[in-house]
Order: C-alpha cells, then sequence, then structure tokens
C-alpha cells in the first residue's frame, strides 16, 4: 500500500466547517504511473487484489477528523513492523509510530 499515492481533489475552503456528508474526490497513482480516483471500482478492485494474495481482508472507511487520538492506548507488533520493513525494503524504527506499547506476540 505503501506504493500508492493518493492525493485529495477539490478539497473545500479548510478555515471553514466541512459540509455535512462531505466526502473528499481522491485520486491514486498506481506504481504503474495510472490514476484512478478512489470512488471507481478499478481502483478498489486492486486493492482487494493486493490484500487477497496475502489472504488480507480490507475494509475502506472515510474519518473527516483522523483517528490517531480515539484510542487512550495504542498497540503495535513487532512483526507487524518487521513485515512492513521487509516488504517496502527499509529498516523502519518502531519508534517512529509513537505507541504506548510494542508487543512480541
Amino acid at each position: 500500500m505503501l506504493l500508492l499515492e493518493p492525493k485529495i481533489i477539490e478539497e473545500p475552503d479548510i478555515t471553514k466547517p466541512y459540509p455535512e456528508g462531505y466526502r473528499p474526490s481522491i485520486d491514486v497513482k498506481l506504481p504503474d504511473g495510472n490514476v484512478h480516483n478512489l470512488s471507481e471500482l478499478t481502483i478498489i478492485d486492486y486493492i482487494k487484489s493486493l490484500c487477497e494474495s496475502k489472504k488480507i481482508s480490507i475494509e475502506l472507511d472515510y474519518r473527516r477528523a483522523g483517528i490517531q487520538d480515539s484510542k487512550p492506548v495504542s498497540i503495535v507488533g513487532l512483526e507487524t513492523i518487521n513485515q512492513l520493513s521487509s516488504e517496502t525494503g527499509t529498516r523502519i524504527d518502531p519508534r517512529a509510530f509513537r505507541e504506548n506499547f510494542y508487543v512480541d506476540w
């Protein structure tokens, strides 16, 4: 998923409250250079195909406000970070996730 490049298209004035029910239009650039809108089935199918090959299910969800502070405790498995590091070919420092607890399941 880190190879996809999302970009919000036509975001409303951020100094004013968003209209009720607002969802931004988001274009996603694929690794092959093609750009699709997130609302298109093409991009949804592409993302699902990436996940299905690894036996992972995915659900797309939009939240106007971030969820970074929605829970009082944040936990991540070290194996998750190791796998992410392996798939991206990049050394990832677990502290970058700013979790409360790092576990080795």
